[in-house]
């Protein structure tokens, strides 16, 4: 029976998520156009479904150990040049944030640091440390695309708190969860009525197997 209920809280809870008009997750890439991310570095993307409009991202990440990858022909947040990328393939490697069009769209806008998420009001985009709002001005920002490339060193370890907002939406999506080894290591936020109910269908479940118990006792 825990298992049964363990099984239906987890489904509760992504079913909550499906139901969202945006969701994201960190997808790790090992190689990209015949190259690797730079020795002792691993990489991954902000990928997203969104269902309607994109609107904008809060990220914070905070490193006890370990850097984040900025390549030196780079600066600020945004992505490289395809034109950069295509004469310095390693500069894809940089760490960066971007709007639906990917490398294509260049730098999206800023507003500051990550306020929704406890941020500060202004950014910050360093080798140790993100605190970033992102965000775009074009409406047809819907499907499945990247928003960023995150390398950090395999021996980096932290935290990191993700905001996804679309138009519409009932709720933002986030997720939190720590950085180990480099990776970005997520626990998907469960809202208070998803919580509700998962409480609910446990006290429920317990109240049953008291009532199977007494009966054959």
């Amino acid at each position: 029976m825990k298992l049964t209920l363990t099984a239906l809280a987890t489904l509760f809870a992504w079913s909550s998520l499906a139901s969202a008009a945006i969701i994201g997750s960190f997808t790790p890439i090992t190689s990209e156009a015949s190259t690797t991310p730079p020795a002792g570095y691993v990489s991954q993307s902000l990928t997203v479904n969104a269902t309607t409009d994109w609107l904008a991202s809060n990220l914070i990440v905070n490193l006890s150990q370990g850097s984040i990858y900025q390549d030196a022909l780079i600066s600020g947040y945004g992505p490289p040049s395809s034109v950069l990328v295509g004469v310095l393939p390693s500069t894809r490697w940089d760490t960066y944030v971007t709007g639906s069009l990917g490398l294509d769209g260049g730098a999206p806008a800023s507003a500051g640091g990550a306020v929704d998420l406890g941020g500060n009001p202004a950014s910050t985009f360093s080798t140790s440390h993100i605190d970033l709002n992102w965000f775009t001005t074009s409406t047809n920002d819907i499907g499945t695309f990247s928003l960023g490339r995150f390398t950090l060193s395999n021996n980096a370890q932290g935290t990191f708190s993700l905001r996804l907002d679309s138009l519409g939406q009932t709720a933002p999506f986030l997720l939190t969860g720590e950085i180990k080894n480099g990776y970005f290591s997520a626990v998907p936020e469960v809202s208070t009525s998803v919580l509700c109910g998962i409480v609910g269908l446990m006290i429920a479940g317990g109240t049953g197997i008291r009532r199977f118990i007494a009966k054959k006792a």
